[in-house]
């Protein structure tokens, strides 16, 4: 057992280690120099907060450690009329940190929705209830949809546009299944389910992967997600 992660997959044994805070702030670091407060907003709710789970207390720790190691480098900027801005910046070391632990075999996604719990109970709930929960939740995905496709239309980094096509599959997926469903939770006839929006005929005409019929600039209008996931950032040479 590695790190108290350990799996049986179907015909061989998987390892699998839990990427760590030190890999999250080593891969934000390679991307562009930070304060410990802006990586701690990036990993809590910020476009890093998508991919492991995070405390707030866990990031200066790791700095800490980071620095004392050699993989981070940090100065100090003044700021008038406030304390120095403390500043981290990957090192050689560092990148060379981040790709070993790259080749570590991954964890596998978890998965957590208190939309779904609510599902699971659903017939406890009043009709008013139920009604007004499914409304909240189409209104939620297609909200992170369109701000989705409106920064992967802009970005160009590769890694990026392919985290934030994922996302957007993703929660299409979830939305088309919703609108599909919903009178499973609604207990009503199919015929009285929500009813798609052009926007949403739209996105699943592009595929939902910024391909619209061969044609890559068209599909990039219509992909991507919450401004929490990956602004246009060029990784470092």
């Amino acid at each position: 057992m590695l790190n108290g992660h350990m799996s049986n997959c179907s015909s061989y044994i998987c390892v699998w280690i839990q990427m760590n805070i030190r890999t999250l702030c080593l891969g934000i670091l390679q991307f562009e120099e930070a304060t410990g407060y802006e990586i701690n907003k990036l990993v809590t709710d910020g476009r890093f907060s998508h991919f492991i789970e995070a405390s707030y207390g866990s990031i200066y720790p790791a700095l800490t450690r980071l620095t004392a190691e050699g993989l981070v480098t940090r100065r100090e900027e003044a700021q008038a009329g406030k304390p120095a801005r403390k500043v981290y910046s990957i090192t050689p070391d560092g990148l060379a940190e981040l790709k070993k632990n790259l080749a570590e075999p991954l964890a596998p996604d978890r998965f957590k929705s208190e939309f779904l719990f609510f599902g699971l109970f659903a017939e406890l709930a009043d009709e008013q209830i139920r009604q007004q929960v499914v409304d909240g939740q189409i209104g939620l995905l297609r909200g992170k949809l369109a701000i989705m496709r409106d920064i992967f239309a802009q970005s160009t980094h590769a890694g990026s546009r392919f985290a934030l096509g994922y996302g957007i599959a993703a929660n299409q997926a979830a939305l088309d299944f919703l609108l599909e469903n919903s009178e499973l939770l609604l207990d009503r006839a199919p015929e009285a389910r929500p009813s798609k929006t052009a926007g949403d005929r739209e996105a699943r005409a592009g595929g939902g992967n910024g391909d619209n019929n061969g044609d890559n600039n068209n599909g990039d209008n219509q992909n991507i997600t919450d401004k929490t996931i990956s602004d246009d950032l060029e990784v470092k040479p």
